[in-house]
């Protein structure tokens, strides 16, 4: 029987053969780092978001102990026209509701003014003035109704009708994409600065959709981390919110992070844990 500590050198055995190409046995585990060894390090949860900016509207509007939240998730396509927004929020005081989560994010895109990542294709014909964001928390606020901005995090665009803007995350950093086990070879000898690579993705991806709702960034990668950072502080900064919603913050399967990104980081961290004889051997695999 394996023990708990054999069986995360086991775990992290499996990987690092499923990322070399090759096979390990349980036998031969001795001198493998264990999970922990590998986290050792590790920013915690509380670490990361230290120094992260409260909410503006959090300071201003107090929400009352023991106020029971009646929320309503407003989707995107509701933030489309002053006019679905009056609606939405006159039905949502009509119907009870005392908070509104609303998606602001929902593909890479902004449904607000100003921000660091392109405008949503829907509000392409309104007038420039026109700031869904900004529209829903003076409507909602003038009601007593809380708004808080639902943001997705990982998930950036879909496979089936790619982003318009080319200034589009899946653009401008296509090495930020996570890539699944199945074509992470094939990917791997595509130029990643290539429409191809981004092709050759989505296209994967369109056959996956009961599955994999899109094209996802890699937490693993830092600097699509910091630019989902940075896309949170400008909108809390910007706009009076009562609160953050975070969707997405996962993986589309247990099939990703394949990515070349991940893949080295992986390696790296390992290989740091490992004896002289496993780094060179782990190192000859790296260069097949």
């Amino acid at each position: 029987m394996t023990s708990r500590r054999g069986g995360r050198r086991l775990l992290a055995a499996t990987v690092m053969a499923a990322l070399c190409g090759s096979t390990f046995d349980e036998a031969a585990l001795e001198g493998w780092p264990t999970t922990a060894a590998v986290l050792r390090g590790w920013p915690s949860p509380a670490a990361v978001l230290k120094g992260w900016p409260t909410p503006a509207a959090q300071s201003l509007r107090p929400e009352q102990a023991g106020t029971e939240t009646r929320a309503l998730w407003v989707l995107r396509t509701s933030l489309t026209s002053p006019a679905s927004i009056t609606a939405l929020v006159r039905s949502a005081r009509q119907h009870g509701f005392n908070t509104l989560f609303v998606q602001v994010r929902g593909r890479g895109d902004a449904y607000y003014r100003g921000g660091i990542e392109p405008l949503a294709p829907d509000l392409a014909r309104q007038p420039a003035a026109f700031d869904p964001l900004a529209a829903v928390i003076e409507a909602a606020h003038a009601r007593d109704i809380r708004v808080h901005a639902w943001i997705n995090l990982n998930l950036v665009s879909s496979a089936v009708v790619l982003p318009a803007a080319r200034g589009h995350v899946v653009y401008r950093h296509p090495e930020w994409l996570m890539v699944p086990r199945d074509i992470a070879q094939e990917l791997a000898r595509v130029d990643i600065r290539s429409p191809a690579y981004v092709g050759k993705l989505a296209r994967w991806t369109r056959g996956q959709l009961t599955d994999v709702e899109g094209l996802y960034v890699s937490p693993v990668a830092l600097g699509a981390a910091a630019h989902t950072e940075l896309v949170v502080r400008d909108i809390t900064r910007r706009y009076a919110l009562d609160g953050l919603h975070f969707d997405y913050a996962r993986y589309p399967t247990d099939r990703f992070d394949y990515s070349r990104h991940a893949i080295r980081e992986f390696r790296g961290s390992v290989s740091a844990s490992l004896s002289e004889a496993r780094r060179r051997a782990l190192n000859a695999e790296s260069a097949t």
